[in-house]
């Protein structure tokens, strides 16, 4: 990960990681780096709205999908093709967050 401030290191695109990406900052957030062909969208959550989560998803298939809340995940029907995608829970965020490949981190989450 570069030093805030300081330009990326490898050539292309800076990733990035949206968590909480079906509020409003990150609906938003999504518009903003789908603008900018120097970000590309590496990751996106969200805690209960896992339909918007999944339109997002399609619009962004190279990024890993995290539904934040286990409980409400279990009671929802990820489509086929997004299974192999979708991770589920608090600790997900942490590892996309912390991943080496993820170069920017937009936390739109309450806690």
């Amino acid at each position: 990960m570069s030093e805030p401030g300081q330009p990326s290191a490898k050539p292309g695109p800076r990733a990035v990681a949206i968590l909480g990406s079906t509020g409003s900052i990150g609906v938003n957030a999504l518009e903003v780096c789908a603008s900018l062909p120097q970000l590309s969208v590496c990751g996106i959550s969200g805690r209960s709205n896992l339909s918007l989560l999944v339109q997002q998803g399609r619009a962004h298939p190279s990024a890993t999908m995290i539904a934040a809340d286990a409980a409400i995940a279990g009671e929802f029907s990820f489509p086929d093709e997004m299974r192999g995608r979708i991770r589920i829970g608090p600790e997900s965020l942490e590892s996309l967050a912390g991943d080496p490949a993820t170069e920017i981190v937009l936390a739109a989450i309450v806690g």
